[in-house]
């Protein structure tokens, strides 16, 4: 194909403008009129528009348009409008920094492709370099990397990381004409021997910029990255809802990659050589991720997922990402809410048929569970759509919560706390996953957990915790609800657990509608809530609802028009410390809300943008006897300073 006759024929160009003045003018035009230009003529015809391939198409033609001097190659190269560099930059590339296809290794593949024709653009003194999109390739990278310079191989390709010789050379071009230092702390990583190091590489590295731990949220591509905790105890939670972008996507919306422990525990499957049947048959499958399959069978092509509820906030975090279109008829909803400690799943599926739904954990490490009795399965949970690779195949209907936990060594461990429901048939089995290298299966796969239920609509819940000691283990306990009239609210509708923490006290109450429910400590008006308290004090709250009170102060929201229901409000309120809250809007409208108790009055609100920017002090609705209420837009952020 095409490509590989660009990949040979660009150092061939090179090779001859090296060594130029030392040929005859035969020679020249025989390598000039033998080689590259039916080379370049060849490459010309092509045009896949949006693609890797035509990164390459187009660095064979313009670097053999500067070493022979043809403007119209060098036009084609750069400035066709359909398909050049600058079309290129400008389609491909998303504006977090993202190449469009999703995938890291293509990322640096289609980085391989720019490297020489960027150069010689360069040296024919134009300002290539200044080009914001090519920049962006290497910056998102930088952020989007976990604590050991890794990123989710999400779509097809191995696994990243900065780090590896054949990734870190780029970086060594990158530090030198765009000078940004948090290139520094990648480079500073490797040996810096190759050949792009000797070429471009600066002889000492400047100051490193380490950058910083923090949730990212790239609207632009389809992620989300919650980050939580630091140092050995950090995590790292990456909602994936990409659409279907072409070949090298997989079927994995909705999916959840996490780091923690130093390590990817639940991994993404990664890709083999295309030509393998597994790639087809287990790799791009639905099942080979951590989502939700339904009826056995694989996502549907679709454009991506919509996000509902996003905050990032010291205490705590969510994202609620939802999908219309992924199997027909079927509404998916995932929350993930994350703390330092932890971070609780909340997958629902809802459909006005009966269909099979199939929750999928992928996990490193040695799997158990003293709670459920699993046993050899006599069939499988699917005969295609990659259940078909499954191996070592363990089955139990269990109703109940339950515990289990992944050992990957002796101290590294994940604890898991599920949520049962009636009906629910558990799948413990072993899936494959994609070497480190090579481009083939990994000699060992790793563990498979599924929960299966059959019908119109569920929700999948699993409390997620790795730890290091067995002493900062969570402590779960199940507590009992009253509705507005003092009765115990049923297990069926509502569920509430009080979590200990080596950080503090947290409650988790989730039900399938708003309504009154009141714990022994906290009143609420919520579909669901979560709240973290410290020798009693409240330090955050967030919650899908309307009302929430407990010692000494009361959160409400309610919608402009009071004679609409609070149905679908939501909030985050954290106690930033004494006398300053920090406040989200979380509901998708304008709303009021009120804080009670946290201080005599307001000396002012300011709002924010999610990145920080000061956008303006707010009109206080009502400041007096310690009850503050203002006017809350959604996708911006309060702070809320006392006298």
């Amino acid at each position: 194909q095409s490509i590989n006759e660009a990949r040979w024929v660009i150092p061939l160009a090179w090779a001859y403008d090296l060594i130029y003045n030392e040929m005859s003018e035969v020679e020249r035009t025989a390598v000039s009129d033998q080689i590259l230009r039916p080379a370049a003529e060849r490459l010309m015809l092509n045009n896949e528009g949006r693609h890797n391939h035509q990164t390459w198409y187009n660095s064979g033609i313009g670097v053999m348009g500067f070493a022979l001097g043809d403007k119209e190659y060098v036009w084609h190269a750069l400035l066709k409008d359909d398909s050049s560099l600058g079309y290129q930059l400008d389609k491909s590339v998303t504006d977090d920094g993202m190449w469009y296809e999703g995938s890291m290794h293509y990322q640096f593949y289609v980085l391989r492709a720019l490297l020489p024709l960027m150069e010689a653009t360069h040296h024919a003194g134009f300002n290539v370099y200044e080009n914001p999109a090519y920049k962006g390739l290497f910056d998102f990278m930088v952020t989007y990397a976990d604590p050991a310079l890794e990123m989710p191989t999400i779509n097809d390709g191995r696994v990243v990381d900065l780090a590896d010789s054949d990734r870190v050379t780029y970086y060594e071009l990158a530090y030198t004409r765009l000078g940004d230092p948090r290139y520094v702390p990648i480079l500073a990583e490797s040996y810096r021997n190759g050949l792009n190091a000797l070429l471009y590489g600066r002889s000492q590295l400047g100051e490193a910029v380490v950058p910083e731990w923090e949730t990212q949220y790239y609207d632009g591509s389809d992620l989300v990255v919650l980050r939580s905790g630091e140092g050995e105890k950090s995590l790292q939670a990456t909602l994936n809802y990409m659409g279907y972008q072409g070949g090298h996507s997989h079927a994995d919306q909705l999916s959840l990659v996490l780091y923690g422990l130093g390590v990817p525990l639940f991994p993404d499957a990664g890709s083999i050589k295309y030509r393998e049947p597994e790639q087809e048959g287990w790799f791009k499958q639905t099942l080979a991720h951590n989502s939700l399959v339904v009826d056995g069978v694989s996502q549907e092509r679709a454009d991506p997922g919509q996000v509902s509820q996003f905050v990032a906030a010291d205490g705590g975090q969510i994202v609620s990402i939802t999908h219309s279109d992924l199997y027909p008829g079927v509404f998916l909803t995932r929350t993930v809410l994350m703390n330092d400690d932890y971070l609780i799943d909340i997958f629902n599926a809802d459909s006005a048929e009966t269909h099979t739904y199939d929750w999928v954990y992928h996990n490193i490490g040695t799997f158990s569970t003293d709670d459920v009795d699993f046993q050899p399965a006599p069939v499988k949970p699917g005969e295609s759509g990659g259940y078909e690779y499954l191996r070592e195949v363990e089955t139990a209907v269990f109703s109940e919560d339950w515990q289990g936990e992944w050992a990957i060594t002796s101290s590294r461990k994940v604890g898991i706390n599920v949520l049962g429901e009636p009906g629910t048939t558990y799948y413990s089995a072993k899936g494959p996953i994609a070497a480190r290298t090579g481009d083939k299966m990994a000699e060992y796969p790793i563990p498979v957990l599924i929960a299966r239920r059959e019908m119109t609509g569920t929700q999948f819940v699993s409390i997620i915790q790795p730890y290091l000691d067995e002493a900062d283990a969570l402590q779960i306990t199940a507590v009992s609800l009253a509705d507005e009239n003092g009765e115990t609210i049923a297990p069926e509708t509502t569920r509430a657990f009080q979590i200990e923490r080596t950080g503090g006290t947290d409650l988790f109450v989730l039900g399938d509608k708003l309504g009154i429910k009141n714990s022994p400590d906290i009143d609420l008006n919520a579909t669901w809530a979560w709240l973290s308290q410290a020798d009693g004090e409240l330090q955050w709250l967030m919650m899908n609802g309307a009302y929430a009170a407990g010692d000494g102060w009361t959160i409400s929201q309610e919608d402009l028009d009071i004679n609409k229901t609070p149905e679908g409000m939501g909030l985050y309120v954290e106690v930033a410390e004494p006398g300053r809250l920090i406040v989200h809007n979380i509901h998708r409208y304008v709303t009021h809300i009120t804080v009670e108790g946290f201080m005599d009055s307001a000396a002012k609100i300011v709002e924010y943008t999610y990145d920080g920017e000061e956008i303006r002090d707010m009109p206080i609705k009502v400041n007096e006897n310690g009850v503050v209420k203002f006017l809350a837009h959604p996708g911006v952020v309060y702070e809320i300073i006392s006298e």
